[in-house]
């Protein structure tokens, strides 16, 4: 006859296989005693559920089977938790830092998790740590490193616990694991500090903090579709050093590239963006007119340069909506009235774009640091002539009965039609993916509310 703890395992076990459920366990929580507040910290440990998938990251890498527990007398054999199921992964806390709650990580998962044991006075702390706000990160102490590869993240959602499957093994903010910079013999420092890495942080990656997805909103893709768009918009021109760009740094010109990236401008934005325009146009006519008067000397000064790299702006984000194309075509009726140096700035900035991108502008000149602009532009002129040359076999024929309209194709078109030909359409089952998690989450961030879901059953 079976036993009350027997059963019990056993129908945690059959939940476990049909659910596809998995178990990892917390371990060493710092806890004081309550009958001693002042004895050292007792090491818990606390047992989570979540969908299986969430170890699926650490398999393909080969770390599950090492973090699995196991018995002491035959380590060939897994330990159950008290949960019942049939086994767990042993993760270790992480001592909390300030950084934690402030410095986005990469994650590609997030799962619901449920304590196992709900009433347990260990649980109940982690849970009412993490629904504070706070955030735990999990990790694999390493015994022949003074770092720990951090694993998870746990942290909270509007009120539910999410526990996300962090990208890297190591914190990016831990730079001898992870530099952000290469690294040298001998750092030049003034070279590096032009990295533009404080940008990164404040105007991407914290902005760009996803939330969990109601499914019954009425968006038509997926939140990791929203997501990879966000990216693509934000991402268009980012010039990696403060010297490749005269606007970048420009308070006047924050407006733009606060707004431009988003997919839907508000009325007052569109003003604060037309405000930024006037402005950097009157800031430009007002510097003096360069010593050199020759050509090149003109086209290659501050003021010509900051209207190469205003229009540049400007047109790679006209074709995300009607309001961001009025903002260029604005733009363009304002430098064709504006005089600089006695000539019109529409005509100073198409000769100066056609010197970045085809000749040689002067070296250590404003016009010559456009590097980004110039890579960008190069790429753009390379793609436009590859699309010219079509397919000369493509052309309309009669039939006796029905008319056929071959229509003409880029051979660039026709090799990715035929690439995603025999690729099979993949429902993600996950509520979001490929996210940025942070602490202080308790708030939902309203970047998107959910997915439209295609099954009509649903």
């Amino acid at each position: 006859m079976l036993s009350d703890n027997s059963l019990a395992h056993a129908l945690m076990q059959l939940a476990e296989r049909n659910l596809n459920l998995a178990s990892t366990m917390v371990q060493d929580i710092p806890m004081k005693e309550e009958a001693n507040s002042g004895s050292v910290s007792t090491m818990y440990g606390v047992e989570l559920l979540h969908e299986a998938e969430g170890h699926a990251f650490l398999r393909d890498r080969g770390l599950a089977t090492r973090l699995y527990l196991r018995e002491e007398n035959d380590e060939t054999k897994f330990r159950s938790p008290p949960s019942g199921f049939s086994k767990t992964l042993g993760i270790s806390w992480l001592a909390p830092r300030p950084i934690d709650n402030q410095y986005p990580r990469y994650s590609i998962g997030a799962f619901r998790v449920t304590m196992a044991a709900v009433t347990n006075r260990s649980s109940v702390c982690l849970s009412q740590f993490i629904l504070s706000g706070k955030c735990v990160l999990l990790g694999q102490k390493e015994n022949s490193r003074e770092i720990s590869s951090e694993v998870f993240l746990l942290l909270c959602h509007g009120n539910l616990m999410y526990l996300h499957v962090l990208a890297t093994s190591v914190p990016l903010a831990s730079p001898p694991a992870l530099p952000l910079l290469p690294e040298k013999s001998k750092p030049d420092t003034d070279k590096d500090a032009d990295f533009r890495i404080s940008q990164f942080i404040t105007d991407f990656l914290i902005p760009s903090r996803l939330a969990p997805a109601s499914a019954n909103a009425t968006y038509s893709e997926i939140p990791k579709v929203r997501a990879h768009q966000v990216v693509e918009r934000a991402t268009r021109y980012w010039p990696l050093r403060n010297e490749s760009s005269l606007l970048c740094g420009n308070k006047t010109a924050a407006p733009l590239f606060e707004h431009l990236p988003k997919d839907i401008i508000e009325i007052a934005e569109v003003t604060a963006c037309e405000a930024a325009i006037e402005n950097i146009i009157m800031a430009i006519i007002s510097l003096p007119v360069p010593m050199d008067s020759t050509p090149n000397g003109l086209l290659c000064s501050t003021p010509v340069a900051m209207v190469v790299e205003l229009s540049f702006l400007l047109k790679l984000y006209a074709d995300i909506s009607v309001d961001h194309g009025a903002l260029l075509a604005n733009f363009k009726k304002k430098v064709d009235t504006t005089m600089f140096a006695n000539y019109r700035l529409s005509k100073l900035f198409q000769k100066a774009t056609e010197l970045l991108v085809h000749g040689n502008p002067t070296p250590g000149s404003p016009l010559s640091n456009l590097t980004e602009v110039k890579r960008i532009a190069a790429i753009r002129s390379k793609e436009k002539e590859s699309n010219i040359h079509l397919i000369p076999e493509l052309v309309s024929r009669k039939q006796s009965s029905r008319n056929i309209t071959y229509t003409p194709l880029s051979s660039d078109v026709i090799i990715r039609h035929l690439a995603n030909a025999g690729r099979k359409p993949v429902k993600p089952d996950r509520e979001f993916e490929a996210v940025f998690a942070t602490g202080s989450s308790k708030r939902m961030v309203a970047l998107y509310g959910g997915i439209k879901s295609d099954d009509p059953q649903k």
